[in-house]
């Protein structure tokens, strides 16, 4: 027995999954008393990779429906230039999306998710949240649609399969939750616009390599590069202005 679900089903249960861990996570920080801060998130993504880590033992050790292998848990078939593009991709999404962000009227994300010190950023953010997002999405969800690889979509300049391109879709869709924090449309399309587009990335260098690393370090990438991004883009306004 394999767990298996068509590119939509999988996202759906996968919206499912990131929902109850949320509630979860806000249960068990309000009956602790942790309001706001770092920690908060720092556990609900710990509970994402938990999740997804319970999901590859069972189907890999006890249903023997994949290998731990085909979740993503395996070294990269690559080339060294696809490290290359996996990063320098992942890190030019992040850097457009912070300039749309400072260039443009819109507000920006504030305060949500904020991590503090450059060191909790490193940490929370370019480490922790890109290795437990990448093991959420690309090795539980997008592994759930394997069967589908092999259907590709033609986009005008080249093909994706349907996984890739539902996997992107997918990590966009899911930071619409930004919505509850009282972010205004306008930076909520760029998020969501940056984030599809880091997600299509992974996405595709994990069907690509068979692997979690190149998604890690082009989400890595991605993050690194939003904060590069909003560094040009703050001295672009100060020159301008």
């Amino acid at each position: 027995m394999k767990i298996r679900f068509s590119p939509v089903v999988a996202c759906l249960v996968g919206v499912g999954v990131f929902i109850a861990c949320r509630e979860v996570t806000g249960l068990g920080c309000r009956a602790c008393g942790i309001d706001g801060g770092a920690w908060p998130a720092a556990m609900f993504k710990a509970l994402l990779a938990l999740v997804a880590l319970a999901v590859v033992g069972v189907d890999a050790y006890v249903l023997r429906g994949r290998t731990a292998a085909q979740y993503g848990w395996r070294w990269p078939r690559a080339h060294w230039l696809d490290y290359v593009l996996a990063i320098a991709l992942g890190g030019a999404a992040g850097v457009a999306g912070a300039l749309l962000v400072v260039l443009t009227p819109a507000k920006g994300m504030g305060s949500v998710g904020g991590m503090g010190s450059l060191l909790q950023i490193i940490l929370g953010v370019w480490l922790w949240s890109s290795i437990t997002e990448e093991i959420f999405a690309r090795s539980m969800v997008q592994s759930w649609m394997d069967d589908h690889r092999r259907r590709m979509v033609n986009l005008g300049i080249g093909k994706l399969s349907r996984p890739v391109i539902a996997s992107g879709l997918f990590f966009g869709a899911l930071h619409l939750s930004i919505i509850q924090a009282d972010v205004d449309a306008l930076t909520v399309v760029f998020v969501v616009m940056f984030t599809t587009a880091t997600g299509l990335v992974a996405a595709y260098y994990r069907e690509k390599t068979e692997s979690l690393l190149l998604p890690v370090l082009a989400h890595i990438a991605a993050n690194v590069g939003g904060m590069i991004g909003g560094i040009i883009g703050m001295t672009i306004r100060m020159i301008l202005t």
